[in-house]
């Protein structure tokens, strides 16, 4: 059974969780989304920006995508880097021999 996980506040777009990803995906798939969110809004805004200065556009709609689509993304890596840190904790080995310095090493 797959483990769902809220996307990030911003991501909401309510005081609800409405929107999540599954926890159990493997790294790639989420690393994937994370590169597809990141390279739309760096091409919106290589779209914007080679606009002819004399067209008007408001900001504003662009700027709240941005923050959904880049929210999205800082979710996934929120998720990859605790997936990391338990990763590591969880093949962390101590030992303690006596008279010697206690040592560690990742498995």
């Amino acid at each position: 059974m797959s483990d769902f996980k809220p996307l990030n506040t911003y991501s909401q777009g309510h005081a609800l969780n409405v929107l999540f990803f599954d926890g159990d995906a493997e790294n790639e798939p989420l690393i994937d989304n994370v590169l597809s969110r990141i390279k739309s809004v760096m091409l919106m805004h290589e779209a914007i920006a080679s606009l002819p200065p004399d067209v008007s556009l408001d900001g504003v709609p662009f700027s709240e995508i941005s923050t959904l689509i880049l929210s999205d993304a800082y979710s996934l890596l929120l998720a990859l880097n605790d997936r990391e840190a338990k990763n590591k904790q969880r093949h962390e080995i101590t030992v303690t021999v006596p008279d010697k310095q206690e040592e560690s090493s990742r498995v």
